[in-house]
């Protein structure tokens, strides 16, 4: 009886075992610490992309903007050093400033905006760079902006799903030193005051990251999975990523801070139009 029994019970077992997924138990010991999926459909441990940092604007002494100081690996000679500057933004029917390390009489460091379909107004290392950088920019629209210096004076443009330079290669920046701070929706005037500027938008900006290496056209669109994010942290060039920014994603961004989940470079917010995280992403 208690051999045929256990024969039952083993009968059983394997019904079972049959019936269930082969990663049923794993599934069962993981449940819960699988983290949340990000827009462009992956799953990890910690990343999703939920939140966008958005700017409201009515006047120029009033509108909402970012400013992160003068972080030193951000602040490099652009004529002597490799370095990228990469975010992804929303034009919502406006032109103006999407960053700026500059002012409007030197344009001492670095700057960029958008007009019409187009980047425009691009400066470094006080070296107008381009009329403009024409990409078919259109309203309501995430994309990839990526600007790549390779230490030489030299620099390309990238943007979007195009893994070729919207400027072909320009040769020209200068050597010119970071005298302003960085700020998001600003293009101040003389001063470095984030208060006394001539230029605002009303633009979503979102998943900004530094890198203290020149990126090609292909390290670009590996940011890149069916025109959504992707989490820096799987890039080739991870070791090469010196601040990154996420815009209401990280658990410590606040109404006033939003921080640099790599280097602590954090910026605060400022205008009284505002500056808030909204649930539009890339």
């Amino acid at each position: 009886m208690i051999k045929r029994a256990l024969l039952i019970a083993a009968a059983i077992g394997i019904s079972i075992a049959l019936a269930l997924p082969g990663d049923a138990f794993v599934h069962h010991k993981l449940l819960g610490l699988h983290g949340a999926t990000g827009s462009s459909g992956g799953s990890g441990p910690t990343w999703s992309n939920t939140y966008s940092c958005k700017y409201a604007g009515t006047a120029t002494g009033t509108a909402g903007r970012t400013n992160f100081g003068q972080p030193t690996p951000w602040c490099v000679d652009f004529s002597a050093n490799a370095f990228t500057v990469s975010f992804w933004f929303k034009r919502n029917g406006d032109d103006g400033s999407l960053l700026a390390s500059a002012d409007q009489s030197s344009n001492s460091h670095f700057r960029v905006g958008v007009a019409g379909t187009a980047l425009t107004n691009m400066y470094a290392g006080g070296t107008y760079i381009y009329t403009a950088c024409s990409t078919s920019i259109t309203n309501n629209t995430w994309y990839l902006a990526t600007f790549a210096f390779d230490g030489s004076g030299g620099l390309k443009v990238y943007v979007g799903n195009s893994s070729t330079s919207c400027i072909g290669s320009f040769t020209g920046i200068g050597t010119e030193t970071c005298t302003r701070d960085w700020i998001i929706n600003t293009l101040r005037s003389s001063t470095n005051s984030d208060t006394a500027f001539g230029e605002w938008a009303l633009h979503n900006i979102d998943e900004i990251t530094m890198w203290d290496t020149e990126l090609s056209g292909t390290d670009h669109t590996a940011m890149i999975s069916s025109g959504h994010a992707v989490d820096p942290s799987t890039h080739s060039k991870v070791a090469n990523l010196v601040s990154y920014v996420r815009c209401g994603d990280d658990a410590s961004d606040t109404s006033s801070t939003v921080i640099d989940t790599i280097g602590g470079y954090n910026g605060t917010h400022s205008g009284s139009d505002g500056v808030t995280y909204q649930a539009a992403v890339p």
